[in-house]
């Protein structure tokens, strides 16, 4: 069954909303366990760390229900990614805003299940809980002074010696007296005696010193984080959240007409999956929710809003990212907000449709697993920025994508080809947005490995003959005066290119997005939405129609560009003994494109996720169904159609 970007999901024997809801944080009946965080060189950073800098060990508290057959509990995983850098302990003195965010746990068999967690500061209030923290900075100054005192009498002993030798040096020439004042200042500074450790601990003095890194029991309150989390079958983002957030502000305020236990069981036991094609609505805390399914016939359920990729990076860097992707290059995403990266992982993986990810895909990466990235497979993998973590640890390698989220710098790999008609993709992007007015990033920092991450890398436009992206060729179907813009799973044909904008505000809408405004209009009191009733819900319906128009545009990309691949493909023979070595004629296919595309395609062709996708239709030859593979083919049979009838 398709989840978000077209993936499998778990099964759905059951049709629940959410299998758990789930309560993860610090247990009380048990001893605090630090969390061991390793730097590049397999060091640890605990002898560097404050007890407020640390991270613990956190525990499930509860779950319920306690297992549902279609999808086991996994205690490991929910755990490590409802609170994915561990319990943090804070004073009053940080910042307690609490975060929501979402995660993916991919079982052995490539089923995946969602969690969304909502993670919040709550009061410590157990002695010995305060007690080991007080314990723990006692262990941790009295390291530190030990360290300081070694350095001090390492200090006297430099400089005994340079007394010592100051005849030497003074009846030395020239370039002496340089090199041993340059041996001087090195020693100084403790770079040649020193272990690591140490070394590292003078680069964060200043982080050390701060007032905010030690908690004194007679003035602060003491923090430490907890979660609650929900774990589904689909991804509804937006639903999960406002449901955690009302129950989370339910049992800081109490104003509820129901206990939180009535709320919760209610969205386990009460709450359905809508069947694909239809919707459902609900009050929960006071608002009024609606979600729907997809039909098979149409694009694939992303709850996630595409606006907000635009809006963290711009749109070279979003072309280089997707590049990256369609290349299975490695990409290591990197923020200090989960959410984002959640966002660029799951936006930039929804617009690969009809093509998959078929490799490893950890968007949040716990604390203790950042030997994932060593790797040597592609990825994409998520890395939570923290206040002490150095970007100079992380992995340098020839194919590695780096996308720095908060700072809109992506760094690519050298080689990478252009995606063909970039230039054209990005202004139809452009033009989009504009019309939705969403307030993308502006062209900002990308680069190349080997290079400053800062260097931006110019995007030169390539002219298309008769205003379209697509070419003529013997065996495609391309579009030249007319281009096929569709929508769901109905069809607008246009006379120019860049007219997807309009089409989306044509009554030509998706199926799943009319049945949305339907839903919305109605006013049947306790059950629906009535549109306008409140901004939030003007700009629910409006994400839906961008998100619609947004993968329409990658996907009829991919539709121009294979729209003649199924004649290249070579059917199995009908001996069963024989093996069949290739099963699509890259060559030919080749041979019949622009020499422009052919350094992107030529390495595009030899990638898992199209030969995947060649052995889906070998397989759909046979009588097996793949409502994926048949909206693309759907699609290129109309395109063909356009083009006789022209």
């Amino acid at each position: 069954m398709s989840g978000s970007g077209g993936r499998k999901v778990t099964s759905l024997p059951a049709s629940r909303f959410a299998d758990y809801f789930v309560i993860c944080g610090l247990d009380y009946n048990s001893g605090l366990e630090v969390l061991q965080s390793y730097e590049a060189d397999g060091t640890s950073e605990l002898g560097n760390c404050t007890p407020l800098e640390r991270s613990y060990k956190p525990k499930i508290l509860a779950h319920y229900p306690e297992n549902v057959s279609w999808n086991p509990f996994d205690n490991d995983a929910v755990r490590n990614l409802c609170l994915p850098s561990g319990l943090i302990f804070r004073t009053q003195k940080h910042g307690l805003d609490p975060c929501f965010h979402s995660f993916i746990i991919t079982r052995e068999n490539g089923s995946r299940t969602f969690g969304f967690s909502y993670v919040f500061f709550e009061e410590v209030k157990s002695k010995h809980v305060t007690g080991a923290i007080q314990t723990l900075q006692a262990m941790h100054l009295t390291e530190l002074s030990s360290a300081k005192s070694y350095q001090e009498r390492r200090a006297t002993q430099n400089k005994n010696i340079r007394n010592g030798s100051g005849a030497l040096h003074h009846s030395t020439g020239t370039g002496q007296r340089r090199r041993g004042q340059y041996l001087t200042c090195a020693e100084d500074n403790n770079t040649r005696s020193l272990p690591r450790h140490f070394k590292l601990a003078a680069h964060k003095q200043n982080s050390l010193t701060t007032v905010q890194s030690f908690y004194d029991a007679s003035k602060d309150k003491l923090y430490v984080t907890k979660a609650i989390a929900l774990i589904c079958p689909l991804p509804y983002v937006q639903v999960a959240r406002s449901f955690l957030i009302g129950l989370y502000s339910l049992t800081e305020y109490g104003n509820g007409d129901y206990s939180i236990e009535s709320y919760v069981h209610n969205l386990l036991f009460a709450v359905p999956l809508p069947p694909p094609g239809r919707s459902v609505k609900f009050h929960c805390f006071g608002e009024k929710l609606v979600y729907a399914r997809p039909k098979s016939n149409e694009l694939p359920l992303l709850d996630y809003c595409l606006a907000d990729l635009f809006r963290l990076l711009d749109l070279q860097a979003v072309l280089q990212l997707f590049t990256c992707l369609l290349l299975e290059n490695q990409i290591l995403l990197y923020s200090k907000d989960l959410y984002r990266l959640m966002v660029v992982a799951e936006c930039m993986t929804g617009v690969l449709f009809p093509f998959l990810w078929e490799h490893v895909y950890v968007p949040i990466l716990p604390s203790t697993l950042h030997h994932f990235l060593d790797a040597p497979v592609p990825f994409v993998m998520g890395l939570h920025a923290q206040a002490t973590e150095c970007k100079d640890f992380i992995p340098c390698e020839a194919n590695l994508c780096f996308v720095d989220i908060d700072n809109s710098v992506v760094q690519v790999p050298e080689d990478l080809p252009t995606f063909p008609q970039r230039a054209e993709l990005i202004q139809e992007l452009a033009d989009l947005l504009t019309t939705y007015k969403v307030n993308i990033r502006t062209f900002h920092k990308c680069g190349r490995n080997g290079t400053s991450p800062y260097r931006i890398r110019r995007v030169r436009g390539r002219k298309s003959s008769h205003g379209s992206w697509s070419h003529d060729s013997d065996s495609g179907m391309s579009s030249n005066e007319e281009s096929l813009s569709l929508n769901g799973s109905h069809l607008n044909i246009s006379t120019q290119y860049h007219s997807l904008n309009d089409a989306v505000q044509s009554t030509n809408q998706s199926e799943t997005i009319l049945t949305l405004l339907s839903v919305s209009k109605k006013n049947e009191i306790g059950e629906t939405i009535e549109v306008g009733d409140s901004y939030k819900d003007e700009q629910f319906l409006q994400n839906l129609k961008l998100n619609n128009a947004i993968r329409e545009i990658f996907f009829n990309r991919f539709v121009h560009i294979f729209s003649s691949y199924d004649h290249f493909v070579i059917q199995p023979d009908q001996d069963p003994g024989r093996i069949l070595v290739h099963n699509f004629d890259k060559a030919t296919f080749l041979s019949d494109q622009p020499d422009q595309n052919l350094p992107f395609l030529s390495r595009f062709l030899e990638t898992q996720m199209f030969a995947t996708l060649i052995d889906r239709k070998i397989a759909s030859m046979s009588g097996e169904v793949d409502p994926s593979l048949n909206l693309f083919e759907q699609r290129i049979k109309i395109l063909r159609y356009l083009k006789l009838m022209r």
